[in-house]
Formats: structure tokens, C-alpha cells, sequence
């Protein structure tokens, strides 16, 4: 965040920007418990434009309103993933149903990119 800061980029924690013709709504992240649906919502309402969401992971899918679509990572189509068998793990509470690529679920519709990147602790 504090990287983001110094560029032109917009960083929304449960809040939305109106960017052309889109009202992006920025969700916080579920799976740390700091997402706030309804302030996200109420933000994007203010706004004019096509609505999307963008969230950390594709797990908040089902608690939005019907026809929402939501740009997501986080389960990286799968944590780990073989050639053959597909994603062994996602980190999702709803297994392989957000793992990758379009999901059309009943409520909405999420879009999880593989995404990139790794955690590791670098020596001081």
C-alpha cells in the first residue's frame, strides 16, 4: 500500500472509484475478515457507470447482488496444480468452484485470474 501510495494508482479498502464507464468497487479482503460488503456497495451506488467489483479472493461471490461481477485472484486457479489433474488446493471455502478462469454462479459472475507472485521473508 504504501508503494501504490506514490504512483497515480487508487487503492479502494472497501470503497469505489468511477474510472470511463465503470463504477470499481474495491472489496477488502475476505479471507482476513476485513471486507466490508455493504460499504463497498453503498460507495459503488454513488456512481455512474457499469459496476465491478474487485476483490482479493473470488469467495464473496455468493453475498453479492444478483448479477454482480467480480474480478478476483487469490486462488491462483489453484495453489497447486498438476498437469493432468488440475488444482489440488485453491485456498477457497468453496473448493474448486472459483478455482480459474469464469464462474457463472447463480448470484454473479467471477472472473479469477492465475495471478503472480509469492510470499517469501527476504534476508535483511
Amino acid at each position: 500500500k504504501a508503494a501504490l501510495s506514490k504512483t497515480d494508482s487508487v487503492v479502494l479498502e472497501n470503497e469505489a472509484h468511477e474510472a470511463g464507464p465503470l463504477a470499481i468497487g474495491g472489496l477488502d479482503d475476505e479471507y482476513t475478515g476485513h471486507d466490508d460488503i455493504p460499504a463497498t456497495l453503498r460507495a459503488m451506488e454513488k456512481l455512474a457507470g457499469a459496476h465491478i467489483i474487485l476483490s482479493h479472493g473470488p469467495d464473496p461471490t455468493p453475498d453479492l447482488p444478483e448479477g454482480s461481477v467480480v474480478l478476483a485472484g487469490h486462488t491462483h486457479c489453484g495453489q497447486i496444480r498438476l498437469p493432468l489433474v488440475g488444482a489440488i488446493a485453491t485456498q477457497s471455502r468453496y473448493g474448486d468452484r472459483f478455482a480459474c478462469g469464469r464462474t457463472d454462479d447463480p448470484d454473479g459472475t467471477a472472473i479469477v485470474g492465475a495471478g503472480l507472485g509469492t510470499t517469501r521473508r527476504q534476508p535483511p
